[in-house]
């Protein structure tokens, strides 16, 4: 009952606030930031057919040719249509997709949005074909930056106070326990997060002190006894 109360406040949050969670992305320190994190995102990102799990208004997707995008708030599915993005309404614990379907998919910052994050990474392996690729981008909460967004969830933030934040080590065995083979990690956003003024390039080392890290795992194919 708390996982459906956390996911309907969630969507409310974001369906209220879908304008401003776009415009952000548009303001100066919005560009800089999105910039760093999709350089992020592209040295990882995998080839064929993906879909980005909660999508949001498809900032991401679109920048980076993700072809499908899922996600509960239909006021953020509604800005994402028209970057071109093919949207569904859903979650990442109940994907609307059939088994297989992918090649991989994308979570950028949707982690500590999800009501179930162990279920939904299950979820996300159905719908991967074999050996299909996850790609999940997050906050790693002993960061500087997890402790600035821990502060803005205690101070009632229209989005944050939704969420739960995650260390490095934590996605990781939620990952393998899902049934994925961790293969490579990157970081980028070493600068505070109250004065990022650069855009910065993806590092594979110091990721305990950045804010946005990504993790690209495989899915491990079962052998048949």
């Amino acid at each position: 009952m708390k996982s459906f109360e956390k996911l309907a406040k969630t969507i409310a949050a974001f369906d209220e606030g879908s304008k401003e969670y776009d415009s952000w992305y548009k303001s100066p320190e919005g560009r800089v930031i999105l910039k760093s994190e999709l350089l992020a995102v592209k040295a990882l990102l995998p080839r064929g057919q993906g879909v980005e799990v909660g999508v949001g208004t498809g900032v991401f997707a679109s920048e980076l040719g993700v072809e499908f995008g899922v996600d509960p708030s239909t006021k953020c599915l509604k800005i994402a249509q028209k970057r071109g993005i093919k949207v569904i309404c859903g979650t990442g614990e109940a994907l609307p997709f059939k088994d297989g379907s992918f090649d991989f998919m994308l979570y950028v910052v949707t982690l500590c949005f999800l009501a179930d994050p162990k279920g939904a990474f299950k979820e996300g392996s159905r719908v991967l074909k074999p050996k299909g690729k996850i790609v999940v981008c997050f906050i790693p909460r002993d960061s500087p930056w997890g402790k600035f967004y821990l502060e803005k969830k205690a101070a009632g933030h229209r989005f944050y106070k939704h969420a739960n934040f995650y260390t490095s080590k934590e996605v990781g065995e939620m990952l393998q326990r899902a049934g994925f083979i961790p293969e490579a990690q990157i970081c980028t956003l070493l600068q505070r997060p109250d004065a990022v003024t650069n855009i910065e390039k993806p590092l594979r080392k110091g990721c305990e002190l950045a804010g946005f890290c990504c993790i690209r795992a495989e899915k491990a194919c079962r052998l048949k006894l």
